[in-house]
């Protein structure tokens, strides 16, 4: 029994700071982005860390803001729905931008959604967020690299 109550207490332990850096999360600065005429505004997940926490705990999503989760590196995407309450639906993106490829996420699900080919970036958004707005695969996110320097005469 002594076992089962320590056992508890360490998952408890490791849970509750991902859980408050998920609320904390959803006050963090965002960046907009452009599909067309649709303007959303998205938290950036850039490092491993906050691409592994993503939109964990999260109860809600605003209608227009999601979040991108940006690799260094161009490959093969997967995302789960661990700990996640939310319907989303995540759209695959090329470094360009153009989406590769759209799927449906169901919550607190350890499924694995690929991209379809190389992807730089993930979109997730409220589920039906897409289908709604008719974005398909195709289409380009507009937004995703800001100019570091201004462009040369």
């Amino acid at each position: 029994m002594k076992s089962v109550f320590r056992l508890t207490l360490l998952f408890t332990l490791l849970l509750t700071p991902l859980a408050a850096r998920a609320e904390d999360a959803g006050t963090a600065a965002l960046k907009e982005l452009r599909i067309g005429d649709h303007r959303i505004e998205v938290e950036v997940a850039s490092t491993r860390e906050e691409r592994r926490l993503g939109l964990m705990f999260r109860q809600e999503l605003a209608e227009n803001r999601g979040m991108l989760l940006a690799y260094p590196q161009p490959k093969r995407i997967g995302l789960w729905m661990r700990n996640t309450p939310l319907p989303l639906s995540a759209a695959f993106l090329d470094e360009q931008g153009v989406i590769l490829n759209i799927v449906q996420m169901a919550p607190e699900r350890l499924d694995i959604y690929l991209s379809k080919g190389t992807a730089k970036y993930a979109l997730e958004m409220n589920q039906g967020w897409f289908a709604k707005r008719n974005i398909t695969p195709g289409n380009r996110v507009e937004g995703l690299q800001e100019r570091s320097s201004p462009p040369s005469p």
